[in-house]
């Protein structure tokens, strides 16, 4: 099964990601990343980190900053900690965590526009 995962990567997303990616019967193709357990930015960049220290490549877009409507966020670090990851403070260091500009995110709708999707558009 075809997957994208949207998250915002605190420790309870980091251990879905982690079991998606375990799961020979799941393919990851993607994540999206979005404000939640910490500000977008950060979210992204944990879902990179979190690739990279699981040791797997998959695009990650950055998504919403804020919720609809809004024009301010403030996260709960209290919860998931100052980087959404707990205590554990994650060293972005890779050659591998790379920003994806949104213009480059076509990896999300390009497969449910194939004819063996389901989310393919029918006709009568």
């Amino acid at each position: 099964m075809k997957l994208i995962i949207d998250t915002d990567p605190g420790i309870d997303d980091a251990m879905a990601i982690a079991l998606a990616h375990a799961m020979p019967e799941i393919e990851l193709i993607g994540l999206t990343a979005c404000f939640g357990n910490t500000f977008v930015s950060q979210s992204s960049r944990n879902a990179r980190y979190l690739c990279d220290l699981l040791g797997f490549t998959v695009p990650v877009a950055e998504g919403a900053a804020l919720p609809y409507g809004e024009t301010d966020y403030a996260p709960s670090a209290n919860v998931h900690g100052p980087e959404g990851l707990g205590a554990w403070r994650p060293c972005h260091k890779s050659a591998r965590i790379q920003h994806s500009p949104p213009q480059n995110s076509s990896w999300i709708w390009q497969p449910c526009t194939k004819a063996n999707s389901p989310f393919a558009p029918s006709h009568p």
